[in-house]
């Protein structure tokens, strides 16, 4: 499982050592690494793998979010939780990085906490209810929460 905040982390060191993060730079060999950064648009950097650069400001936000999504290709986690982390791309990355979730990456479960108001790429809408029986979700086709679905799972006490 990989948890992905608004804003993704970049470790020190050398772009390489970023991309592998948290796995040695021996773990996936320069080609692996290096589709994965032209699947998520950063093939301008692939000649700086090897360099040594404070990378998390030398980066825009947009291209260390990708940089993010990047070690989510070569690691390939059973499930993924976003914390907004779609919101901060701009909306060419976005579109990109939602094509690799439903290409590549289909059978990786992801959960995408935050503020999104764009469900065009999420089939259910999960809503935390609040009553006197406790908290519970409420389910629904992403966009019709109007009309929620039964619970589908609960929070025991």
């Amino acid at each position: 499982m990989m948890f992905m905040p608004v804003r993704a982390y970049v470790p020190p060191g050398t772009l390489r050592a970023a991309v592998t993060y948290p796995h040695s730079t021996e773990v996936f060999n320069l080609a692996v690494i290096n589709r994965a950064l032209d699947d998520v648009g950063l093939e301008h950097l692939q000649p700086l793998l090897d360099t040594v650069e404070r990378w998390d400001r030398r980066l825009t936000d947009d291209e260390k979010q990708c940089l993010a999504f990047a070690r989510v290709i070569l690691q390939k986690p059973s499930w993924v939780v976003l914390n907004d982390a779609l919101d901060i791309l701009d909306p060419a990355s976005r579109q990109r990085i939602e094509a690799v979730l439903a290409g590549q990456l289909i059978n990786i479960g992801i959960i995408n906490i935050g503020h999104d108001v764009d469900h065009h790429f999420f089939d259910r809408t999960l809503h935390l209810v609040t009553d006197l029986q406790g908290p519970s979700f409420n389910c629904a086709p992403a966009g019709k929460l109007d009309q929620p679905e039964p619970a589908r799972a609960a929070f025991s006490p």
